[in-house]
C-alpha cells in the first residue's frame, strides 16, 4: 500500500508534545483534529473536569490529537507521541482525513490494526477504545457510505479483541434532536457545529465530554 501523505507535514505538532515533561500512565487521546480543537477550545475548563480529572483529584488524560492527521501519520508518529508516555488506555479517532488523501476503508483499518499490535506488544495491560466517524451536516453520499462502512469494520475488529471497546457518538442520544435518529449519519444535531459542518462548536465538545465522561468512567481514577 503506497503512503499518500507527506508524514513530515504535521512534525511541529509533534515537537510541541514533545516541549513538556513526559507524563506517564493516563489515559491518552490520539486522533484526528476533533480531539485537536477539543483540546484547545476546551482542554482543562470546567466542562471537562470530569473527563480530565479522576476521583483522587488529579489529572488523568493527555491529548494528542494533532492537526488534519491520518491513520498513516498516527502510526508514523507513534513512537513519539504514544509509546514515551505508557498510557493505560488510548482513545483512538481517525478516517475523515483519510478519506480526503484516498485511503479506503480497509486501508485504514490495516494501518490502525498495526499501530495497535505496536501498543498491545509495548503495553500488554493496555485498553484500546475505537472511536468511531462521525456525522456532520455538509456530507455527499460517497462519505456516508464510505464512513458507514469503516464503522462496521472498526466495530467488528473491536468485537474480535478483548482489549478494545468500540465507542461511537453516533449511538449517543446527546447528539440528536430525536431517538429515532439515533444512528443517522445525516441527522446529527445541527447546533453543535461550527461553520464547516464538521467540527464542534463549544456546545458540541460541552456534550463531548460529558459523551467520555460516561464512556470512560470505569478506567477515570
Amino acid at each position: 500500500m503506497p503512503v499518500r501523505v507527506n508524514l513530515k507535514r504535521l512534525e511541529q505538532s509533534i515537537v510541541n508534545f514533545e516541549s513538556v515533561p513526559v507524563v506517564k500512565g493516563r489515559i491518552l487521546f490520539y486522533g484526528d483534529s476533533f480531539f485537536t480543537r477539543w483540546r484547545q477550545e476546551l482542554w482543562g475548563h470546567s466542562a471537562l473536569e470530569s473527563v480530565v480529572v479522576g476521583e483522587s483529584g488529579t489529572e488523568c488524560a493527555l491529548n494528542h490529537g494533532f492537526g488534519s492527521s491520518t491513520a498513516e501519520e498516527l502510526l508514523y508518529y507513534y513512537p513519539r507521541a504514544v509509546k514515551p508516555y505508557e498510557p493505560r488506555a488510548i482513545i483512538y479517532k481517525t478516517f475523515g482525513n483519510d478519506m480526503l488523501f484516498g485511503y479506503s476503508p480497509s486501508e485504514v483499518l490495516e494501518i490502525s490494526a498495526r499501530l495497535f499490535e505496536y501498543a498491545r506488544t509495548d503495553f500488554p495491560e493496555i485498553r484500546l477504545y475505537l472511536f468511531g466517524p462521525e456525522g456532520n451536516r455538509k456530507p455527499t453520499t460517497d462519505h456516508y457510505i464510505r464512513k458507514r462502512e469503516y464503522d462496521s469494520m472498526l466495530r467488528q475488529y473491536a468485537g474480535q479483541h478483548e482489549d478494545c471497546t468500540y465507542i461511537s457518538i453516533m449511538e449517543s442520544p446527546l447528539f440528536f434532536y430525536d431517538h429515532a435518529d439515533i444512528g443517522d449519519f445525516a441527522k446529527v444535531r445541527d447546533d453543535i457545529f461550527v461553520e464547516d459542518g464538521v467540527h464542534f462548536n463549544k456546545k458540541g465538545y460541552e456534550l463531548f465530554a460529558e459523551f467520555f465522561k460516561k464512556e470512560l468512567a470505569s478506567i477515570l481514577a
